[in-house]
């Protein structure tokens, strides 16, 4: 009886240990992917590289460059605009709800986790846009498409 107890104390010790580092994963996860996307959405601004960041958003997402300069021009965040684009293929929801749950305080993180998206995933995409941004090209499959 005592070897059981002693058990169940145990246990319950070590699962509340891991819920603690769930936690605290999770709010890392949170801070990191909300900074990734400030900094893609710096360069964007300081290097006044707009244009080219919406068409690889575009490309990179496959959703028309209209659509994304309308979501850019009311959101003003390119990295916005891509995630919730992830988001949106991968839930078969608009990319509008996501980028108003986002203007309405939930990090881009909880958003994911929220619809099972990964966050490799938006992590991958969010590469892909940074390394065009600093080659100041969109590529696809290794073929130049855009140059500025």
């Amino acid at each position: 009886m005592k070897k059981w107890i002693c058990g169940l104390m145990i246990s319950g010790l070590l699962s509340g240990l891991g819920t603690a580092s769930l936690q605290a994963q999770s709010k890392a996860a949170k801070e990191d992917l909300d900074r990734r996307a400030n900094d893609v959405n710096d360069i964007v601004k300081k290097e006044k590289k707009d244009d080219l960041a919406m068409r690889a958003v575009s490309n990179e997402t496959g959703v028309p460059l209209g659509e994304v300069e309308n979501m850019y021009h009311k959101h003003k965040t390119a990295a916005g605009v891509l995630i919730a684009c992830v988001l949106a293929d991968e839930t078969k929801r608009p990319p509008e709800e996501f980028l108003g749950k986002r203007s309405s305080g939930s990090s881009w993180a909880a958003l994911a986790r929220e619809n099972r998206v990964s966050l490799d995933k938006i992590y991958g995409r969010l590469d892909h846009l940074e390394r065009d941004l600093a080659k100041g090209t969109v590529t696809d499959r290794q073929r130049v498409i855009i140059k500025r």
